[in-house]
């Protein structure tokens, strides 16, 4: 009769097959995590990549005939217009350093057209009143902004109705741009501009994401955390079949 040879490897090692398969499984599972963590950093190495890219590409100018699609996504952007207060809504829960906040989205009016491009001017954290919608009156007049572009922020849950005080609604839980479009009875962009400093001289955080090499390193930490736990497994494995001969 022929031997089971998982059976003959465990019987040298001086280990039950349970333990033969469960080191074997574990070991096989926390190097495929190592993997699957390096795998995503090579993928936000490449996104990195092409953000930083855009970035560097000239300035695109926001006229009366400009077209705003994903393909302009993260690049720099300028435009002149005329700020439109009695539009403006706070994004709710953005928090910043540990504080909850909201954003300051306020449309502007490109001259010389009925487009909208809506504005992030920035961060700011909320007063002692909920109830209440903030306070962040914009420049008035024609304004020259300059700022970059990218997807109106979305949280991942709502916590509630959007607050409505009377006339437009102030506060909202989410940035819908339809419903915008709606409310507003005007053309969109569907990007929105998130300001640089020194184009408005509101008291506004504007501490933009970045991409650089921090989201990177996360998951070639988490890799080389989980090829360290597979790697202390196999000598954890080795020290017991030792002590049992």
């Amino acid at each position: 009769m022929v031997s089971n040879p998982t059976a003959s490897v465990a019987k040298i090692m001086n280990m039950s097959l349970f333990k033969i398969l469960l080191v074997t499984g574990l070991l096989s599972l926390f190097i495929a995590l190592g993997m699957w963590q390096l795998n995503r950093a090579q993928e936000k190495e490449m996104i990195r990549d092409r953000i930083l890219a855009r970035m560097q590409m000239p300035v695109v100018e926001l006229d009366s005939t400009a077209v705003v699609t994903d393909d302009l996504l993260f690049r720099k952007a300028e435009a002149r217009g005329r700020y439109l207060p009695e539009y403006q809504i706070f994004l709710d829960n953005k928090v910043y350093k540990g504080q909850a906040g909201y954003h300051v989205l306020t449309p502007l009016r490109i001259r010389g057209a009925d487009t909208l491009l809506l504005v992030n001017r920035g961060w700011a954290p909320w007063g002692l009143d909920r109830q209440r919608a903030p306070v962040e009156e914009p420049p008035s007049g024609d304004i020259n902004i300059v700022g970059r572009l990218a997807k109106p922020a979305r949280a991942p849950i709502s916590l509630g109705d959007d607050v409505t005080p009377e006339g437009f609604a102030r506060v909202w839980q989410n940035f819908d741009v339809d419903r915008f479009r709606a409310l507003s009875n005007a053309p969109v962009f569907a990007l929105v501009m998130e300001l640089e400093n020194g184009s408005d001289p509101s008291d506004l955080v504007r501490d933009w994401p970045k991409y650089d090499d921090t989201w990177i390193q996360r998951h070639q930490a988490y890799a080389i955390q989980w090829f360290g736990v597979a790697a202390l497994l196999f000598v954890l494995a080795i020290i017991n079949q030792r002590r049992g001969r």
